[in-house]
Formats: C-alpha cells, structure tokens, sequence
C-alpha cells in the first residue's frame, strides 16, 4: 500500500501524524534513521524520522524545498521505551507547522512555508540508512502508526498514557 501525503496547498494538501513506540539501544551511534519515504530531487521530496545525537528529529520536502527539524529533544539513547510521533500540520495560515513528541509532550515546533506536494514513487523504508549519512536504526520499534491527519497534542498523550495496554480494547 502507498504511504503518500498527497496535494499542496492549492488543492487539499493531506497533514499527517507518525507514531511509533522504541526502544534504542544505550551503546547505539548518535545519529540514526528511523524511518524515510523520500528521493532527492535537488532537495528531499517526502518525509522521514531519524535520531540526531539521540535526540528525535523530522524533516519534509518537495523536491524543491525541504525542512528539517532542529533536535531539542532528550537523549533516546537510555534502553528504556519512548513513544515518540511527529505531526505535519499542513497550510495553515503561517505556511506549514512540525511538531515532534516524545513521552506525549511536545519537544519542539517550527513553522516554515507549505512545501509542495510531499508524495513520491520511492519505497517506505524502516530503520535502513540508505542514501543518508547516518547509521542503520539500533533498537526496537513497534505500533509504528500512520494517520492521515495531524493528531492533537491530547490525542498524544492519550495514546502514551494507554502504555502497554494499547489503544485496542475489546
């Protein structure tokens, strides 16, 4: 199945979440993939996570233009759980807004202006540097989630408070 946030701001740019538990290894390499649906265009056209000095970070281009996110967030490199997610809020009246979670609280936020039309043809890849200049992901992932839509910060939380009794309840 495609994983593409398709349009821009002229014809219904989709905003999306990314979620996932992990669980990185305390004697990991500082700067890791963690995930990337993207080609390079000139600039970086799609999405991807990755662990910068340990710390979570984001980025999203459109071949033309790309944003990558400036890590504030803690160290993941301790061996313990962190739920981390990453929401694109797409074309608002500011342009574009990046929001990076760990824990359900908000690290870090930043505007920039509404790249382009962020799908493309290349394979969702997980935990594999590829082209980048980082290492391979070391730990473990799990409930990796896609939405649609840009969570709220509530939503967030309520998904990290549910812990290990997940969202499911039968």
């Amino acid at each position: 199945p495609e994983i593409n946030f398709m349009g821009d701001c002229t014809n219904g740019a989709e905003s999306f979440t990314i979620d996932a538990w992990i669980k990185v290894n305390a004697t990991a390499p500082g700067n890791q993939i963690l995930l990337y649906k993207a080609i390079m265009l000139g600039e970086w056209q799609g999405y991807g996570l990755y662990l910068s000095q340990g710390a979570l970070s984001s980025f999203v281009g459109d071949g033309l233009y790309s944003y990558w996110a400036i890590p504030t967030g803690p160290d993941l490199r301790d061996g313990n759980w962190h739920f981390i997610a990453v929401t694109v809020a797409r074309c608002g009246a500011a342009g574009d807004v990046i929001t990076e979670y760990v824990d359900g609280t908000p690290i870090t936020s930043g505007t920039f202006a509404s790249v382009g039309d962020v799908s493309n043809t290349a394979d969702l890849i997980i935990g594999n540097a590829g082209p980048f200049t980082l290492a391979n992901y070391s730990g473990c992932l799990d409930e990796l989630e896609f939405f649609k839509r840009a969570l709220t910060a509530q939503e967030l939380q309520g998904i990290y408070n549910a812990g290990s009794a997940g969202k499911c309840k039968s």
